[in-house]
């Protein structure tokens, strides 16, 4: 009976990892909003990195993370490295316009993955949506095909967690549009 039960288990191992081989390893994940404001004004907060700690939403999960800035902040080429959740990792602009957002390549040394991600903005009358789309491949070997399976619903809740923030911060933003500093900073540069 106990040899049954371990060709059981072990035939049951073996197929796990099987299908979890064939599956996609390959994520998207999308999630928009509506903000009630002109594109730029949101590029504001998006384009700038330094003002990416005050909307992005794994800080309130981890207040202690850390942010460090390359010497560029905006535009494309600008990189920020973070140690805290979801794990170490970088970010680097890849493209940036004022009118359409940004796209961005991320990794992180935790096992997250690595992948592109963007934030575009779509132009309404009186209001602009924000787009925030995730992709990239699971790394985890045998399980990387479950985990992208289910990484929409593992991770979805935490970009529309940051849109809600972001959406916050860009609707009580008062300053003018045109002629517009960036965001107020709340992280020190690194050196």
């Amino acid at each position: 009976m106990v040899k049954g039960v371990l060709i059981f288990l072990a035939a049951g191992a073996v197929l796990f990892a099987a299908v979890g081989s064939i599956l996609p390893d390959q994520y998207e994940i999308t999630r928009s909003i509506e903000i009630k404001e002109h594109p730029i004004k949101v590029y504001l907060w998006v384009g700038e990195l330094r003002s990416w700690p005050q909307w992005w939403p794994w800080k309130d999960l981890d207040p202690a993370a850390k942010f460090s800035f390359g010497a560029q902040t905006s535009g494309v080429g600008s990189t920020v490295s973070l140690k805290g959740r979801p794990g170490p990792g970088r970010v680097k602009i890849t493209e940036s316009s004022p009118t359409a957002g940004i796209a961005f390549d991320y990794s992180f040394d935790s096992g997250a993955g690595d992948g592109r991600g963007s934030i575009e903005f779509r132009v309404l009358e009186n209001a602009t949506i924000a787009t925030w789309r995730v992709r990239g491949r699971s790394a985890t070997p045998v399980l990387k095909g479950y985990l992208a399976a289910v990484a929409d619903s593992m991770h979805g809740g935490m970009l529309d967690w940051g849109l809600n923030n972001l959406k916050s911060l860009v609707e009580a933003d008062k300053r003018e549009l045109f002629g517009a500093e960036p965001p107020p900073q709340s992280t020190p540069a690194s050196p």
